[in-house]
């Protein structure tokens, strides 16, 4: 039987809109409002917005999704720039395979936007199921056959820019929506450049006037309402153990039922026929032999938690990203204020970071600075210049950061596979 597919909420700090089945949108201030607007009550699927959200793409060993997703909770903290502040997280398994395993796309969501998600819902409506937004983008790929594409959508606060390679997420980030054609352009291919990926079709989703290779009228949202989520949905860790905890005690309450049931056979025919010793020694044999397969279901389940850990450190190596310049530039991005946008970026190997971006305000560039020096990934911060300008009689204020990335030599970034390529089995 195939799972009802919910309506869904696309969730940011500042506003919140419902999207339905049957195509419709409502937006809203907030969560509260919209659904009431929608009229919508029952379970819910939340799809946060693309500044709520860390998206990372790295290859995984091909196990099970359970197994893989052990191993990336242990790393969540390497992977992600916030570090260990605790997170809700799942994964996507791209067709994909590397010379180091199958492309993964992994989300994660800072457990305090997690809580703020939750306060902001009325009281008993249920979420169903926790996805990023940008999730919606690969399903817009698959609908148009495009292994490799950049969807271009309007967004909840600007412009949402989604690189998909090889079927898997891997990079998605948010632009003003003040820029021009050409300089969305540009905010596009430095997307893919900082993705790794050299180019990729460009659709124009959500009805986006842009110069593109495909149109469609598909949100991510309206996309993640028809189809549903693939079976995406972030879980705190505590959840996820919880689920663990629950099915495993449920095993052992049915070992232990299924013990009793054969002492208590083995009981009611001794007292029942004293002298039938044969049946006894049958009954005997009989829980001797469930006794035994129990103790291999342990043996097994103890072999597979052995294995798992062995896969982990096996796989550490994998997942010790320093300083990438796909994580640096999510960083730069994701501090910045609403009121101030990126204009440039330079990120050279041995060099400072170098920032150039314009604001409506100098407050904005003020915020701007102080989320920049309270970030533990940079040092050495430092505003360069501030200018004033006007652009169509309205004041802005262009600024120039320059900043340090602490960590070890960028990783190269992921390259694709070369055409005709077999994947290593």
């Amino acid at each position: 039987m195939s799972r009802e597919i919910n309506p869904v909420l696309v969730w940011s700090p500042t506003q919140a809109s419902v999207q339905t089945k049957a195509g419709g949108a409502v937006s809203a201030e907030n969560a509260s409002a919209a659904l009431e607007r929608a009229g919508v009550r029952g379970p819910l699927t939340v799809a946060l917005s693309r500044r709520s959200v860390f998206v990372k793409a790295i290859p995984l060993p091909a196990s099970s999704k359970s197994e893989v997703r052990n191993i990336v909770q242990m790393q969540l903290g390497k992977l992600f720039p916030a570090g260990d502040t605790g997170y809700a997280f799942d994964l996507l398994a791209s067709s994909h395979m590397t010379i180091d395993g199958r492309l993964t796309s992994v989300f994660g969501a800072q457990k305090e936007v997690v809580d703020q998600v939750r306060e902001s819902l009325p009281s008993g409506t249920k979420l169903d199921t926790l996805v990023p937004v940008a999730l919606g983008s690969v399903l817009i790929a698959q609908s148009l056959n495009l292994p490799n594409a950049v969807v271009v959508e309007p967004a909840e606060i600007g412009v949402g820019i989604d690189v998909i390679h090889e079927g898997a997420l891997l990079y998605s980030r948010v632009v003003a929506r003040e820029l021009d054609l050409a300089q969305l352009r540009a905010e596009v291919e430095m997307t893919l450049a900082a993705a790794g990926v050299d180019q990729a079709p460009i659709v124009a989703a959500g009805g986006l006037e842009f110069e593109s290779d495909h149109k469609t009228p598909l949100t991510a949202a309206s996309v993640l309402a028809q189809r549903g989520t693939l079976g995406v949905n972030l879980q705190a860790t505590e959840e996820i153990q919880a689920m663990v905890s629950k099915a495993t005690n449920a095993r052992a309450r049915l070992a232990a039922l299924m013990v009793g049931a054969v002492l208590a056979t083995g009981t009611l025919a001794y007292l029942d026929r004293s002298d039938a010793q044969a049946a006894i020694d049958k009954v005997d044999a009989k829980a001797r032999a469930e006794t035994n397969k129990l103790r291999k279901i342990r043996d097994n389940v103890r072999s597979d938690a052995g294995k798992a850990l062995t896969l982990a450190n096996r796989t550490r190596t994998i997942l010790q990203p320093a300083q990438p310049v796909g994580d640096v530039l999510t960083l730069v991005t994701n501090l910045l204020p609403q009121d101030a946008w990126i204009v440039g970026v330079t990120f050279d190997r041995g060099k400072p970071l170098q920032i150039r971006g314009t604001s409506l305000s100098e407050d904005a560039v003020t915020a701007y600075l102080d989320s920049l020096n309270s970030s533990d990934r940079l040092r050495d911060v430092k505003l360069v210049f501030t200018n004033r300008a006007k652009v169509e009689e309205k004041d802005i204020v262009n600024f120039s950061v320059t900043a340090r990335a602490i960590g070890n030599t960028p990783q190269e970034p992921l390259k694709a596979a070369k055409k005709g390529a077999k994947p290593k089995k």
